[in-house]
C-alpha cells in the first residue's frame, strides 16, 4: 500500500485525520478568510480514499459506466418481447378427418400492423385462411385472402375464430410429430415447427 500526501498549505497544521492508512495531519487554518485543506489519497490494490476535494474526480470516472448501464436498459427494453413479433402455441388439432385445422395466437408488438398473406407446407397441397361468421344465426366457415394483426395487438387462431385450414395431406398426418410450416406476414416469411396434438 502507498499513501500520498499533497499538502496546499505548507504551513504547520494543527489537526489530525484518520483513514485506513493511518493517522495523517489535516490543515485547517482560515488564512486570508479561506479554509485550505489538505488532500490525501490513500491507495491500495482494494481501496481509494479520496479528501472531499476529490469526491469530483470519482465522479467523473464513474460516470461513463453509469451511462453504459443506461444505454444497456434501454437496449434490453428495445429487444423485448413486447416490441417484437411471437407466435404462441402454434399447432395442428390431430383428428382421423383428411382436413385439419392449424390453432394458436400472433402478437404483433411492432408499431405497424402486419397482413398474414399465406401458409405454406410441403405436407399439405392447399392451406387457406378461414374466417368464422355467423349468419341468420348459423355459424359459417368463409375463405378469406388476408387477415391482419393491429399494431400491439394479437389475433387468436381457434374454433369459431379465424384460423388456418390444411387440405389434402401428401402422407398421412401423426399425432405428435412435427411439422414444418412457412407464414408470410406482410411480404416476410417465417419458418415454423409446428406440433401436430389432440385438443386438450
Amino acid at each position: 500500500m502507498r499513501c500520498i500526501r499533497r499538502l496546499r498549505d505548507p504551513r504547520t497544521v494543527t489537526h489530525r485525520f484518520r483513514s485506513g492508512c493511518g493517522d495523517y495531519p489535516l490543515a485547517d487554518r482560515r488564512i486570508a478568510g479561506d479554509v485550505y485543506r489538505s488532500r490525501y489519497e490513500c491507495k491500495s490494490s482494494e481501496n481509494t480514499f479520496l479528501s472531499e476535494r476529490g469526491a469530483e474526480d470519482v465522479t467523473m470516472r464513474r460516470f461513463p459506466a453509469f451511462l453504459g448501464i443506461v444505454s444497456g436498459i434501454l437496449l434490453l427494453f428495445a429487444c423485448s418481447p413486447q416490441n417484437t413479433l411471437r407466435f404462441e402455441d402454434m399447432h395442428i388439432a390431430y383428428t382421423p378427418s383428411p382436413v385439419l385445422g392449424m390453432y394458436g395466437a400472433i402478437h404483433n408488438g411492432t408499431e405497424n400492423a402486419l397482413v398474414l398473406e399465406s401458409v405454406r407446407s410441403d405436407r399439405f397441397k392447399r392451406i387457406e385462411i378461414h374466417q368464422t361468421t355467423t349468419s341468420e344465426g348459423r355459424m359459417r366457415m368463409e375463405r378469406i385472402d388476408t387477415l391482419t394483426i393491429p399494431a400491439r395487438s394479437a389475433v387468436e387462431l381457434a374454433p369459431g375464430k379465424a384460423h388456418i385450414m390444411l387440405f389434402e395431406a401428401t402422407q398421412p398426418v401423426k399425432n405428435g410429430e412435427i411439422i414444418p410450416v412457412t407464414i408470410t406476414l406482410s411480404g416476410t416469411t417465417h419458418s415454423l415447427e409446428v406440433l401436430v396434438r389432440g385438443n386438450p
